[in-house]
């Protein structure tokens, strides 16, 4: 009395990881914008002028842009190569008509 877990089938997980790969970039959105809120929320609990929001932001940046380098890299080196497809030409034989 196991249950088997739907396996996926080779397309839909190819699919499925290149809409992660894709989404890397949201990912760098929220890293950037989270670090401008806490800048804003640091500044405004410790009375500074911008001090904070401005390194945030800053380093915000190089770690949203490696981020986005891991998760599409990550996703990428798991999508598995569809073979190729061989042609079939039988359809484009000659054959020969007995009278």
């Amino acid at each position: 009395m196991t249950e088997q877990k739907p396996r996926l089938s080779r397309r839909a997980k190819n699919l499925l990881l290149a809409a992660i790969a894709g989404l890397a970039g949201f990912v760098s959105v929220v890293i950037t914008f989270a670090a401008l809120l806490a800048g804003l929320w640091l500044d405004a609990r410790y009375d500074q002028d911008a001090t904070f929001t401005v390194i945030l932001t800053v380093i915000s940046v190089p770690v949203s842009l490696a981020s986005m380098l891991i998760i599409t890299l990550v996703a990428v080196r798991r999508i598995i190569p569809q073979p190729p497809q061989v042609k079939n030409n039988s359809a484009h034989t000659t054959r020969k008509d007995t009278p």
